[in-house]
């Protein structure tokens, strides 16, 4: 037979079971990012999005040089004289572009 000391030391283990698997629903325990890490999350995402984005202009750019030098026998003297960078207005100065050759790559930030 177990004494009104035994009974309400295993409510009170139970009690304290059960308060503790709710807690996280309550919202007490949980944990947060800081302010500070979702804004750096925010900027390495924009950066990423940015590499992205000058990649994929990349191949255009690439492309654009081939069809300018399969219709005027060379590679234009700037990235600039292509329409490509003109109408879109591609940011040139992120590529190194050799004329003489027609190679194109990105520049290391």
């Amino acid at each position: 037979m177990l004494s009104a000391r035994g009974v309400r030391g295993r409510l009170s283990g139970i009690a304290l079971a059960a308060l503790m698997g709710a807690a996280p629903l309550l919202g007490g325990c949980e944990e947060r990012k800081p302010k500070e890490q979702n804004i750096r999350d925010v900027v390495e995402a924009q950066k990423r999005a940015k590499r992205v984005k000058a990649e994929a202009d990349l191949r255009a750019i690439q492309t654009a040089l081939q069809m300018y030098s399969a219709e005027h026998g060379q590679y234009p003297e700037s990235l600039e004289a292509l329409p490509l960078v003109r109408d879109q207005r591609i940011d040139a100065s992120l590529y190194a572009y050799d004329p003489a050759t027609g190679q194109v790559r990105l520049r290391e930030p």
